[in-house]
């Protein structure tokens, strides 16, 4: 049903609006402004997007403040098909944790970057693919071998321990050929590869210390609902943009965004209260913005 259930719900409510609309134009029966109103109010219901939508016309109206404790913690996702990097414009979204897919291993850009982000005090991870820029110190790092992702634990000067994965996931989408057996079992196998590799980046199984957490975040380039994220479900990892999105949240293609192929996971003890999208020059993918508070134990409660 992969091919079914992979295409947006609002796309399969349009398919029916337009039904309808053709059936009232050369029927005029009523029944086809019945099912076309049944059609809209589905959407409406079932749709992701109507949802995040109507959460930020809800904040517009009644703006919500957290405390005054509280401790958030921004982290943003930006897939640059171009491999150029607009610093100003990633400046401007504060990051205090940069997951980058970007082609082409660029060590002086990275650099320069993450002394303009976070001066003395940051650090960086490169491979070819992925790159990781964060405040704090990252103790280890693994490297997959096929250069799809990069793992590193994060070492904050709070000793808050993060271990975080920028991954960037080959296209998984149903292809409009999917009849042919070879295209399909060609499909098959590469979904099992990409949830193989999802299941890969959870590292210890759940994750039971106070005062560490994890980041899942990237290119998964399938959209949400698909069976990769499964195993992130089963460690009780959350969608930040699920939990807390807000506007318009699709990334993919940039400027008429209709999938939501970048995401930003997290852990239970990392609580998304605003997630949102925003777009940037040189890539084909809007960068996702995940701020969320970090839940700390104070070693007498341990």
């Amino acid at each position: 049903m992969v091919a079914v259930t992979m295409i947006p719900f609002w796309a399969w409510a349009a398919v029916g609006v337009l039904l309808c609309v053709f059936s009232w134009i050369f029927f005029r029966g009523p029944s086809s402004l019945v099912v076309l109103c049944l059609w809209l109010l589905t959407a409406v219901v079932f749709s992701e997007e109507t949802h995040t939508l109507f959460r930020e016309l809800s904040d517009a109206i009644n703006p919500k403040t957290l405390g005054e404790d509280a401790e958030t913690l921004r982290i943003v996702t930006y897939q640059s098909t171009s491999g150029e990097l607009n610093f100003e414009r990633i400046g401007d979204l504060e990051p205090d944790i940069l997951l980058l897919q970007l082609p082409g291993r660029k060590e002086e850009k990275i650099r320069d970057l993450s002394e303009r982000l976070f001066g003395m005090d940051g650090a960086y991870i490169l491979t070819k693919e992925n790159a990781i820029l964060a405040h704090g110190e990252f103790l280890d790092t693994l490297e997959d071998p096929e250069n799809l992702s990069v793992h590193a634990r994060l070492r904050r000067k709070d000793g808050f321990l993060i271990d975080i994965t920028s991954l960037q996931l080959p296209s998984s989408i149903p292809s409009p050929y999917l009849w042919h057996p070879e295209t399909s079992s060609q499909l098959t196998a590469l979904r099992k590869e990409n949830r193989r590799r999802v299941r890969g980046c959870l590292g210890e199984n759940p994750m039971t210390r106070p005062n560490t957490a994890r980041i899942v975040a990237g290119g998964f380039n399938t959209p949400p609902g698909d069976d990769i994220f499964r195993p992130l479900e089963s460690n009780e990892m959350r969608d930040a943009f699920q939990v807390a999105g807000r506007g318009w949240g699709n990334t993919f293609k940039a400027k008429y965004p209709l999938l939501r192929f970048d995401q930003i996971w997290v852990s239970d003890n990392l609580i998304p209260v605003n997630t949102y999208t925003e777009s940037l020059p040189g890539s084909e993918h809007r960068a996702v913005v995940a701020e969320v508070i970090m839940e700390k134990v104070d070693d007498q409660e341990r």
